[in-house]
């Protein structure tokens, strides 16, 4: 599978603590889309759907989140990476810039196979930052499975920063201008006390 970088301990892509991979390579290109920089087919590296795993279990997450660029312009491997999260017990999502009638074949079975898939294409007009795991209004959420009990399921905006042992930040989700601001006039400062433990 060609991805471009997966993240560990996230709870804002799906619920539970989860592995996060962005896939490489879109077809679709939502105008106003974030992240494209996976659009190149060309970036990115190769990662197999049993080194995913092994990782997404040595970093005690539950579930797997495959976002991009667009998974389903791999749909074979991206199939395989449901098949083998659901032999393995963990839940999986699935991002998808598709919408439900675009579908046949492999991607339709991997929309009907894995746990949760957010639908649709990202309308940058409808764009919210107050909605649960979708960047616009039109985009759908859909559960193939029973939706956990206690599950907080309420429209906010989510946001997660990481940081790595070399001090690195990454931001995920939807921050608010305001709050880029904020980290990017206070991380050299973070970043310094980091590097100095």
């Amino acid at each position: 599978m060609r991805v471009s970088q997966v993240v560990h301990n996230s709870q804002i892509y799906g619920p539970g603590q989860r592995t996060i991979l962005w896939t490489q390579g879109c077809s679709i290109r939502c105008p106003g889309c974030w992240n494209d920089k996976l659009w190149d087919f060309t970036g990115g590296y190769d990662l197999t759907v049993e080194e995913v795993l092994i990782l997404a279990k040595e970093n005690n997450d539950t579930g797997v989140t495959i976002l991009g660029g667009e998974p389903l312009d791999q749909p074979e491997e991206t199939l395989k990476l449901i098949e083998h999260c659901h032999e393995s017990g963990l839940s999986i999502m699935v991002y998808t810039g598709y919408e439900m009638d675009e579908l046949r074949g492999v991607k339709l079975t991997c929309v009907e196979s894995a746990d949760i898939v957010i639908l649709g294409r990202y309308v940058d007009s409808m764009r919210s930052e107050e909605l649960l795991w979708r960047g616009s209004t039109n985009q759908t959420i859909l559960w193939n499975t029973e939706i956990p009990s206690g599950l907080d399921l309420s429209e906010r905006r989510q946001t997660e920063i990481h940081i790595d042992s070399k001090g690195k930040m990454q931001v995920l989700g939807y921050p608010s201008e305001s709050t880029l601001t904020k980290l990017e006039e206070s991380y050299g400062s973070l970043q310094s006390l980091i590097q100095n433990k």
